[in-house]
C-alpha cells in the first residue's frame, strides 16, 4: 500500500496535488488537517530570537563568562 504526504501551505480554497498517477482509478481517502507543534510555531515566529530559551539552564549562565577558560583547563589541566 502507497501513502503520500505533503506538507505544505495551504494559500487559496483549492488544492492541487500532482503525481497521484500511480492511484488513477483506485478509491482512496483524502484527509486534511493543520499541523500542530513546531511546524505551526515556525510559520507564524520567523523571528527566532529567545526560541530555545526554554532549553538554557539559568544556573550556568552565571558561570558562562569563565566557562572557555574552565573547559580548557579541565582538558589540558593548565
Amino acid at each position: 500500500m502507497h501513502t503520500l504526504k505533503i506538507n505544505t501551505v495551504v494559500s487559496s480554497d483549492t488544492l492541487k496535488l500532482n503525481n497521484l498517477g500511480f492511484l488513477k482509478g483506485r478509491e482512496v481517502e483524502v484527509t486534511i488537517r493543520p499541523l500542530i507543534g513546531k511546524r505551526q510555531v515556525h510559520l507564524k515566529n520567523r523571528n527566532l530570537k529567545g526560541f530555545l530559551s526554554k532549553y538554557a539552564n539559568r544556573e550556568l549562565i552565571t558561570n558562562e563568562k569563565e566557562a572557555w577558560k574552565q573547559s580548557v583547563m579541565d582538558k589540558y589541566d593548565n
